[in-house]
């Protein structure tokens, strides 16, 4: 939320046509992308005319989604508590786009950078300890799944993985290149530290349209 709201309110109004124009034409295409990927995917796994280890009975039914909370943030602090993204999107959108129009809002600014850097050092030593939760999960999966089981997950275990190395060192990468001018090894060195590249470094992660 503070990184949207710091970003967008430090934007000025061109600055902000131009990206909602070029960044939404990239995101609508990496979602394509995403979304072709995913229907493709089904193609690969084998047809099962039977399956003994699976039940109708099993499947419960869906619960109602409130569309209402989950994108109008009547109440930002809900839908932070409750992990509505999108509302808390919309929130921190509709509070950027408020501050762009404010000409004394330097002061505030600043403020919201001491808060981002706070919570980028923050994010990056909980990053530092996701590899052992990573350990953990992976542990208590391996030691509690049978043969079988690892059998009939083969498939999709395979399929999952070529499909996020396609997508993370391929087709994602060789996208961002087409559209930014990036070469692909200076893509693979900002994605390769999120935390310290997109929170903490004062330096612009995109190039001015006129160097393009």
């Amino acid at each position: 939320m503070v990184s949207i709201i710091k970003g967008i309110g430090s934007l000025s109004a061109d600055q902000a046509k131009s990206l909602a124009v070029r960044g939404g034409a990239a995101i609508f295409l990496l979602w394509s992308i995403c979304a072709g990927l995913i229907l493709l995917i089904p193609l690969v796994y084998p047809s099962l005319k039977s399956a003994s280890f699976f039940s109708a009975s099993q499947v419960s039914a869906p619960k109602e989604i409130n569309y209402f909370d989950l994108y109008i943030p009547s109440n930002p602090f809900f839908s932070l508590s409750s992990s509505a993204v999108p509302a808390v999107v919309i929130f921190s959108l509709a509070i950027g786009v408020a501050l762009m129009t404010i000409k004394n809002k330097d002061v505030f600014m600043e403020n919201l950078n001491v808060l981002n850097d706070a919570i980028g050092k923050l994010t990056k030593s909980l990053v530092q300890l996701s590899p052992i939760g990573v350990f953990a999960i992976t542990a208590n999966a391996a030691g509690t799944i049978s043969v079988d089981e690892i059998q009939r997950l083969q498939v999709y275990l395979i399929t999952y993985v070529a499909s996020c190395l396609l997508l993370t060192f391929a087709i994602l990468p060789g996208v961002i290149c087409a559209i930014t001018g990036y070469k692909c090894k200076d893509v693979m060195s900002f994605i390769k530290d999120p935390p310290y590249h997109c929170i903490n470094s004062r330096q612009p992660l995109y190039r001015p349209a006129s160097t393009f």
